[in-house]
């Protein structure tokens, strides 16, 4: 891959698609208009997290050369220079919001506190153990919510309560996986000084719980007629795979998008889109 675009980190895009959660449940993903705009919401999204991954790459050169993974990165790996990436990363931030402007304010003010929350992080807060997993979350929610901004759909809190502690999950598990794939080397760490592995184990049984508690609860009340139920047992089984995942540091919880590749995740996650798609549509 060229290491412009391995620098831009296209497999991370994946988490961008959350902007067409509020397309897919107003029961709009039909709406062409709409979905063009969300298509292009998406595109923003995309160019304003691969300008603050490399702001993160920037800032990591000397800890991802000694990292037995990120050493490989194109900083890390002296593929491409320092300069080439501050021209790239600034190039994508002010195209990306550029089109967030274009689509709307609103919008252009969500994909703003996206790079300044992300930029933060990648800064400073990643280092502040319990901080680190919020801020990721909150980017988490921030595109799930500025796709029914960018439609103008209403904001269900079903959408924010789920999205958070989803997110919240998934961000514990890749410390998790971290600090078990570190192993002694996790010591050296400021913020595994605070995440030992019974703290982590902790916080990913009440973060998966809770997701599943508020699924199962969205199912029930929000179709009453039941048919949104089926999906329970899916999502409760995919909560559960991930956390096997993390808690024996498998690369997968660590980065996501690895998650795609596992036939049993991503069948279960075809499943449930099927079942979710069949009830949001069936009466459209």
């Amino acid at each position: 891959m060229n290491p412009y675009l391995k620098l831009m980190r296209p497999e991370q895009w994946y988490k961008n698609c959350l902007v067409f959660l509020a397309l897919v449940f107003s029961v709009n993903f039909f709406n062409t208009g709409l979905f063009v705009k969300t298509m292009l919401g998406f595109a923003s999204l995309s160019l304003v997290s691969s300008s603050y991954y490399i702001l993160n790459d920037l800032k990591d050169i000397a800890l991802d050369k000694a990292h037995p993974e990120k050493k490989h990165r194109p900083l890390a790996a002296g593929r491409v220079t320092k300069q080439g990436a501050v021209a790239l990363s600034g190039t994508l931030l002010i195209t990306g919001l550029c089109l967030a402007q274009s689509l709307s304010i609103p919008f252009f003010l969500f994909a703003t506190a996206l790079f300044t929350l992300s930029a933060l992080y990648s800064l400073y807060l990643k280092h502040v153990a319990i901080v680190d997993i919020h801020i990721v979350a909150i980017n988490f929610l921030i595109r799930a919510v500025s796709g029914a901004v960018l439609i103008e759909a209403p904001i269900s809190p079903w959408l924010i309560f789920s999205m958070f502690f989803v997110a919240l999950f998934l961000a514990a598990g890749k410390r998790m996986s971290d600090r078990v794939a570190l192993g002694s080397d996790a010591k050296k760490s400021k913020v595994y000084s605070v995440y030992t592995e019974d703290f982590l184990r902790g916080i990913l049984y009440v973060s998966g719980a809770t997701v599943i508690v508020a699924y199962s609860l969205y199912a029930f009340l929000a179709y009453p007629e039941g048919y949104m139920m089926a999906s329970i047992p899916v999502v409760s089984f995919m909560c559960f795979r991930f956390l096997h995942f993390a808690v024996i540091g498998n690369i997968a919880a660590r980065q996501a998008h690895r998650l795609f590749f596992d036939k049993q995740l991503f069948f279960a996650f075809i499943l449930w889109a099927l079942i979710s798609f069949a009830v949001l549509y069936a009466q459209a």
